[in-house]
């Protein structure tokens, strides 16, 4: 049976508070040099945005580090309950971070599809990863000592997409090698990849007809 959305929201605020209040972020110290190969510094401060904003989305604005919120989000009540953790980020808000960051930092990151959709044979956009970009290029430099990126990256560039194959909370919150929730990287990782699922989930909703669309490429 499905949760009314409120009695979930309720359900992941009470859960987020209640770790707030006894456990206390700790900073630890990762390098960028990953970063600064790939971005110049205005698209780092981009990425880093759009790092916060899932942050902030995820834990209800309250400031609390993305470790303590991801580990502590009641992952498997949301799932049978038919909403998945990452449908709770405001998509109108989501779209104003996208005009916030550069076209460099966004292109590098994504690529537009014009999509049609049937019966109804409305057109869309779908957004996709742009498997010829820098972040991707960052992605598979990310995972030559991290197997799980490597795997990601991978999928991603034969798929051209982010979707539902990608990190899932179950081998997230298991493998906290490959997944260190602490570090910045998997954090902005993460973020880019549930933020594309919600977009997936919100851009075209109301002319969703059919299972998937027809790519018009």
């Amino acid at each position: 049976m499905k949760m009314s959305k409120s009695v979930v929201i309720s359900v992941r605020v009470m859960s987020i508070i209640c770790f707030a209040l006894i456990l206390v972020s700790c900073k630890a110290k990762y390098s960028t040099a990953r970063l600064d190969t790939y971005f110049t510094p205005r698209e780092i401060q981009d990425l880093n945005k759009i790092r916060e904003f899932f942050r902030s989305e995820m834990c209800y604005g309250f400031d609390v580090d993305s470790k303590t919120c991801f580990e502590n989000t009641p992952h498997e009540y949301l799932e049978l309950s038919g909403n998945a953790f990452w449908t709770i980020i405001d998509y109108e808000k989501q779209k104003k971070l996208y005009q916030e960051i550069s076209k460099s930092t966004f292109d590098a990151i994504w690529k537009k599809y014009p999509v049609t959709y049937f019966p109804s044979k409305e057109s869309g956009v779908h957004l996709a990863a742009n498997v010829e970009g820098r972040y991707l290029n960052f992605l598979k430099s990310l995972g030559t000592d991290n197997p799980e990126v490597t795997k990601y990256a991978n999928h991603v560039e034969q798929t051209g997409g982010f979707d539902l194959v990608g990190p899932w909370y179950p081998s997230i919150l298991k493998d906290k090698k490959n997944y260190n929730l602490d570090d910045p990287n998997i954090q902005l990782m993460l973020a880019i990849h549930y933020l594309n699922l919600n977009d997936d989930n919100m851009r075209n909703r109301e002319m969703m007809k059919s299972p998937r669309p027809i790519l018009n490429k």
